[in-house]
């Protein structure tokens, strides 16, 4: 990885980490470790590189998904983590869509559905 990947990296890791550091510093356990899935998933997608590999692309893929979905069967569904941290999945979805563009981080697909309007 170059140097300037890795800033663009280590840049990305911290805007996930600051969006909600100060909320969540005393915070439960639990929320802790659904705010580190949070942030784990928006690492993995503001990589900025290609994956390396099949794993990796399939990660990539899947977080890609998981990002997108609005399933909420599952205790750790992106919109149920987002709902148990008190923030708005559309907006996280478009906050990262717009870090991807201003990093130049390879995209499966979209994480903001075309009708998502960004805000003004």
């Amino acid at each position: 990885m170059t140097d300037t990947s890795e800033l663009q990296l280590e840049e990305a890791r911290h805007a996930a980490r600051s969006a909600t550091s100060g909320k969540y510093r005393s915070s439960t356990p639990e929320r802790r470790l659904l705010l580190a899935v949070l942030e784990d998933a928006i690492a993995i997608v503001v990589r900025p590189r290609p994956p390396a590999s099949r794993r990796d692309a399939r990660l990539l893929a899947e977080v890609s998904e998981w990002f997108r979905s609005e399933e909420a069967a599952s205790p750790f569904a992106f919109v149920n983590v987002c709902a148990l941290l008190d923030l708005d999945p559309d907006r996280v979805r478009r906050h990262l869509a717009d870090l991807r563009r201003r990093l130049g981080t390879v995209a499966v697909a979209p994480l903001v559905k075309a009708a998502s309007p960004l805000p003004t």
